[in-house]
């Protein structure tokens, strides 16, 4: 327990908020087809340095990060090169990620058809 009474877990899961109306960005993907880049506005701006960015699918998908929107496509079986990626990231299991400056941008990719649904989920993390 910590000096407040709660867990690091509880204190953890408090710097997470729920997603506000009309702030779920929605992408619908055929299979096998890397999403555009997605911009989570996170630019290095007092108040806008870092954030969580949870990110979910109805199918398993795979994550890359860049701090360019000219990103390479997400590639599963890249082993090497810009295209290796992070996953994979379950189906119906929203995972959060801490992003900052130098991963502003993000792409998805899934072998199915996929529904991606992400939101900035934290306040500025400063």
């Amino acid at each position: 327990m910590s000096a407040q009474g709660r867990s690091i877990a509880e204190q953890q899961a408090a710097d997470f908020v729920a997603p506000a109306q009309g702030q779920i960005s929605v992408l619908s993907l055929a299979a096998n087809t890397a999403s555009a880049a997605q911009d989570t506005g996170i630019d290095g701006s007092a108040g806008r340095r870092s954030a969580f960015v949870t990110i979910g699918a109805n199918e398993t998908f795979f994550v890359l990060f860049d701090a360019t929107a000219s990103m390479a496509a997400p590639d599963p079986s890249a082993t090497t090169g810009t295209g290796r990626c992070m996953g994979p990231f379950a189906a119906n299991a929203p995972v959060s990620l801490r992003v900052d400056v130098s991963r502003r941008y993000f792409r998805v990719i899934s072998a199915s058809a996929v529904v991606v649904r992400w939101y900035i989920s934290s306040g500025a993390q400063e």
